[in-house]
C-alpha cells in the first residue's frame, strides 16, 4: 500500500470548524506515522490551550493530555510483558487476590481469568454509562484500599466469565493492582508500569494523573449536545484507584513514542516480542459491534473478516483521545503501515451526525494517508469501544 503524507492544509482543514466554533482554548495534537513518511512520524498541532486562569499555555510536544482509556493498552501491555515470565495462559485472580491472599477480596471474583480482564469479557458488568459496582456512598478520592474493601464486602458477583463482552473499568483497575504480585509485592502499579513500559520506551513525561503539575495541564471543557461548552474540573471521581483503567496523562511527543512502538515501527528488545499478543484476537466474542477483541485494543473488520485496524478511544470529563493503526501480519516483526492518534482537552465533543470528534478527525486522516477522499457520513467509521465516561453516573451497588 502507498501512504501520502499528510500535509498541514489538509490538517488544518479537517479541525479548522471545530475551533472555528469554540474560538478560543480548544486545541489538537494530531500524529501521524508510517515507515513510508518522513522520519516515520509528523505531529500536527492546532487551536490553543489555556490554564485554569484563562492564561495561554504552549500546545507543543510536551503538552499534558489526559488520555483516560487509552490507559488500557499500557495496562495491558505490562499484563502481557509480565505474563512471560509465568508462562501461564491460565491465571485466575484466586491465584493472587481473595480470601487468604494479600489481596484481600470477595471468594466471587476468583474464578476470573486474568487474561478477561484485559480483553473486556471479564463478567464484571459494564460501567462506561451507569457504574453499578462501585460502593453506593462513594468516598473521593477513591483508593486502592477503598476499592479492595469495597470488593471485599459487596454482594455483586461476574456473570459469564469470558464468555460475553462487557466493557469494565473496575477490571483493568482490577489487574492493575495484581499485577505487582506477579513482580515485586508490595510495589504500586505506577512504580511497575514506570520501571516496565514507560522507561524502557523513554516515556519519562508520561504519568499518572495524581503526578502532573495542575500548571501544565490544559484547562478541559465539556460539550453539550447543541455544542454548548463550558471549563470542567479535570480528573475523575475513581481515581486513585482506577488508575489502571484510565489514569495515564501523557504528551504528543510520548503518544507519537507510543504509536511507533505499536506499530513495531521502533523495537525494544524486552517490549515488542509481546504485541503479537496484545494485536490478534484473544478470544471468540466479539463486542457490540462486532469487533474483535486484541488484549487492550479492539480489532476492528470489513465485512469478509479482514482486520482494518486496531483502536482505542479515551474519555473524562475535558479531555477526548484516539489512537488507530492499521494491522499488521506479524506484529512485532513486520511494520502497520500507517497509524494516528488524535488528542483534544473537550470531552462529549462530537460532529453534526454524532460522531466523535477524534474517531472523525483520525479515520479521515487514515483516509487520506491511503489517497482516498474521506467521506461526507462520518457514522460509517462507528466508535471503537463506546468506553465514554464523561458524565457517568453512579447507580445502585450491593
Amino acid at each position: 500500500m502507498k501512504i501520502v503524507e499528510p500535509t498541514e492544509e489538509q490538517i488544518q482543514a479537517l479541525v479548522n470548524p471545530y475551533i472555528q466554533n469554540q474560538g478560543d482554548g480548544l486545541g489538537f495534537a494530531i500524529g501521524c506515522a508510517s515507515p513510508q513518511i518522513r522520519n516515520s512520524g509528523k505531529i500536527f498541532y492546532a487551536g490553543s490551550i489555556r490554564n485554569q486562569y484563562q492564561e495561554p499555555i504552549p500546545l507543543d510536544p510536551d503538552t499534558y493530555f489526559e488520555i483516560a482509556s487509552i490507559t488500557k493498552t499500557f495496562t495491558a501491555t505490562l499484563y502481557a510483558y509480565l505474563l512471560q515470565s509465568q508462562h501461564n495462559h491460565t491465571l485466575t485472580v484466586g491465584e493472587y487476590a481473595g480470601p487468604g491472599k494479600s489481596i484481600h477480596i470477595g471468594s466471587q471474583f476468583s474464578q476470573i481469568a486474568l487474561s478477561t480482564l484485559a480483553n473486556y469479557t471479564s463478567g464484571l458488568p459494564e460501567d462506561n454509562l451507569i457504574a453499578r459496582d462501585v460502593p453506593p456512598y462513594l468516598p473521593i478520592p477513591y483508593s486502592v484500599a477503598g476499592m479492595f474493601g469495597f470488593l471485599k464486602m459487596t454482594r455483586l458477583t461476574p456473570k459469564h466469565n469470558g464468555e460475553q463482552y462487557t466493557y469494565s473499568n473496575l477490571a483493568f483497575a482490577l489487574l492493575a493492582e495484581i499485577l505487582p504480585c506477579f513482580e515485586a509485592p508490595g510495589s504500586t502499579f505506577p512504580e511497575l508500569i514506570t520501571k516496565n513500559i514507560l522507561k524502557p520506551l523513554g516515556m519519562s513525561k508520561t504519568m499518572c494523573f495524581g503526578n502532573v503539575p495542575l500548571d501544565r495541564l490544559p484547562l478541559g471543557y465539556l460539550y453539550t449536545a447543541d455544542n454548548f461548552y463550558a471549563p470542567t474540573s479535570p480528573g475523575w471521581q475513581m481515581f486513585d484507584a482506577y488508575y489502571g483503567a484510565a489514569g495515564l496523562v501523557s504528551t504528543p511527543k510520548e503518544m507519537m513514542t507510543w504509536l511507533l512502538f505499536n506499530m513495531g515501527i521502533t523495537k525494544n528488545q524486552s517490549l515488542t516480542p509481546v504485541l503479537s499478543l496484545l494485536q490478534k484476537p484473544s478470544t471468540k466474542v466479539t463486542d457490540s459491534d462486532g469487533n474483535r477483541l486484541g488484549l487492550g485494543w479492539f480489532i476492528q473488520e470489513d465485512r469478509n473478516h479482514v482486520p482494518t485496524y486496531l483502536c482505542k478511544d479515551g474519555e473524562l470529563d475535558g479531555f477526548n483521545s484516539y489512537i488507530a493503526f492499521f494491522p499488521s501480519a506479524q506484529p512485532g516483526s513486520q511494520a502497520s503501515e500507517a497509524g494516528v492518534f488524535v488528542l483534544t482537552n473537550a470531552s462529549a465533543f462530537i460532529d453534526p451526525r454524532g460522531t466523535e470528534v477524534v474517531v472523525s478527525i483520525a479515520n479521515d486522516l487514515l483516509m487520506i494517508m491511503k489517497g482516498q477522499e474521506p467521506p461526507g457520513d462520518k457514522s460509517v467509521y462507528g466508535r471503537a469501544s463506546f468506553s465514554r465516561m464523561t458524565g457517568a453516573k453512579v447507580g445502585s451497588s450491593e
